[in-house]
């Protein structure tokens, strides 16, 4: 805004006209309209990587969410959706253990995924997978859970018999 903009406005207010400034929210909606825009021409011209526009707008999101109005905030998820992708998988939880005799384990499960993988090999074996399916993530969690267990008690000794 110029002084003179901001002169009239803040004259406008001190007479009880407080019509002509901005409110809290059309300020912050106005923002995060614009810094949609500037993210999204700087993905375009390629000033900025993929995985950049999409912490930016992750942080846009966060820092405005609750603050501005329903359509602004629709307007970045539909945004972040077309550019970024729907979210991503979360990271796998992975247990690892050696042996004295030289034994590897490798116990792999991801969340919302209903199969546990276990890996198995020596200097002298080829590795030896198992591949556990369950009904549900919630009992391939168990059995994930169930064998990082056994695997710590185990000191090197077969997992499966």
């Amino acid at each position: 805004m110029s002084e003179a903009n901001d002169y009239a406005n803040s004259v406008a207010f001190q007479q009880g006209r407080d019509e002509a400034l901005p409110t809290m929210r059309q300020e912050i909606d106005r923002k995060a309209f614009e810094e949609c825009e500037r993210l999204a021409l700087g993905l375009k011209q390629g000033k900025i990587s993929q995985a950049q526009f999409a912490s930016s707008m992750l942080t846009l999101f966060n820092a405005v969410s609750g603050l501005c109005s329903k359509s602004i905030m629709d307007m970045i998820s539909e945004i972040r959706h077309l550019h970024v992708g729907p979210a991503p998988k979360p990271n796998p939880y992975r247990i690892l253990y050696r042996t004295g005799e030289g034994k590897l384990f490798m116990l792999h499960w991801r969340p919302g995924e209903s199969t546990v993988r276990v890996a198995q090999t020596s200097q002298t074996v080829d590795p030896i997978i198992t591949v556990i399916e369950r009904a549900t993530p919630g009992e391939a969690r168990q059995v994930f859970e169930q064998l990082a267990r056994k695997l710590a008690l185990s000191k090197g000794a077969p997992l499966f018999s």
